[in-house]
C-alpha cells in the first residue's frame, strides 16, 4: 500500500512511465491485480517491470525522504541489483520535479553511478 497519497501518486505516475515505454509491469505496491514486489538486496521496491528480458526496479520518493537512510539502502540496492538473466538491472527513481536534482545528487552520493538509472522527476504534484 502507497505510504501517503503523494507516494501514490509518485507510484501511479511510475506506472505509466513504464508502460508507455512498452515494458510489461510483473509486481507493484498498491495494484491488486498484480503481486506484491519481492525484495531486492533489503528492501522491497515500489515497482518491478521486465523490458525484454532486463530487470527494471521502480522506487518512488516524496522527495523529503530522500536523505532517510532506509533511502540511502534502496537506492544502493537497486542501483547495484542484477537481474535473472545476470544483466545489470535498470534503476528508476520517480521523484516531485522539485526535488529530481536531490535525487540525482543522492544517486550521485551512493558512488553507483548512472549506468542504467534514470530519475524521472513528476511536475504538478504538490509536495506538502
Amino acid at each position: 500500500m502507497p505510504e501517503s497519497p503523494l507516494h501514490g501518486d509518485l507510484v501511479a505516475s511510475l506506472m505509466h512511465c513504464i508502460v508507455d515505454n512498452l515494458t510489461v509491469v510483473t509486481h507493484a505496491v498498491g495494484y491488486p491485480s498484480l503481486p506484491d514486489p519481492y525484495k531486492i538486496g533489503r528492501h522491497e521496491p515500489d515497482l518491478i517491470a521486465n523490458a525484454n528480458g532486463v530487470l527494471i526496479i521502480g522506487e518512488a520518493k516524496t522527495g523529503e525522504d530522500l536523505d532517510e537512510e532506509r533511502s540511502r539502502e534502496q537506492i544502493e540496492d537497486f542501483c547495484n541489483a542484477i537481474g535473472p538473466n545476470g544483466e545489470k538491472a535498470a534503476f528508476w527513481l520517480c521523484v516531485p520535479d522539485s526535488w529530481a536534482d536531490a535525487a540525482r545528487a543522492e544517486i550521485d552520493a551512493s558512488g553507483q553511478g548512472h549506468y542504467r538509472v534514470e530519475v524521472l522527476p513528476v511536475k504538478g504534484l504538490a509536495t506538502s
